[in-house]
């Protein structure tokens, strides 16, 4: 004889979260899977084009905050997508949280794919972007007949980005960031060739 409370058991289905009078923060349910897998094959897909950009002779530019910004928007539509049409959507608490798992899920496969891949790959932030291109373009105007005059002309431009007021006891990281930053300023006056910046729009 089947057990009365066999339904009780069972989890919730498609059809189970078509009502729009649901609770609106109830969970995925298949639980998180779908969100992580979603966004593993994402990944992938991004992946995948780095690849060609890289099979086309380009030195690809990675910019994180970019990549950021379009793993979030990625994670949003991926949640629309698996929330089923009519429903209601979830909680803000738990829409959060599953942005949350989206964009860790996206991040892990894409980092280790780019671990994989990392010849001819460059990962900077937006800070750092700018940065490159003023070495850039001070590299066409000004020739320096030593390191020590480009580096401070680096120093100017960094100080010039980052908007550094004369309280260095506030910011104790700053000195460490200045010489980061004068680094990438330096790398690329002394090479700028052509980067071809990824994602070229945050998604």
């Amino acid at each position: 004889m089947p057990d009365p409370s066999y339904e009780d058991k069972q989890p919730a289905t498609i059809g189970d979260m078509t009502d729009p009078s649901e609770s609106t923060d109830k969970r995925l349910s298949m639980g998180d899977k779908p969100l992580e897998n979603k966004a593993k094959w994402q990944a992938v897909d991004d992946l995948d084009e780095i690849e060609r950009m890289k099979r086309s002779g380009a030195i690809v530019g990675i910019n994180e905050d970019r990549l950021a910004a379009r793993s979030t928007r990625l994670a949003q539509n991926a949640i629309k997508e698996l929330y089923v049409t009519g429903g209601a959507p979830p909680e803000i608490d738990e829409r959060k949280r599953l942005i949350t798992v989206y964009t860790k899920a996206y991040q892990e496969r894409f980092q280790k794919g780019l671990d994989d891949v990392s010849e001819g790959i460059e990962e900077h932030t937006q800070e750092e972007l700018d940065l490159r291109e003023d070495a850039i373009q001070d590299s066409k105007k000004f020739a320096f007949s030593n390191d020590r005059d480009m580096r401070d002309l680096a120093v100017i431009r960094v100080l010039i980005q980052m908007q550094l007021g004369f309280h260095l006891e506030e910011s104790p990281n700053y000195l460490q960031k200045i010489h980061s930053l004068v680094d990438v300023y330096q790398k690329y006056f002394n090479n700028p060739g052509e980067v071809v910046i990824w994602p070229q729009e945050p998604f």
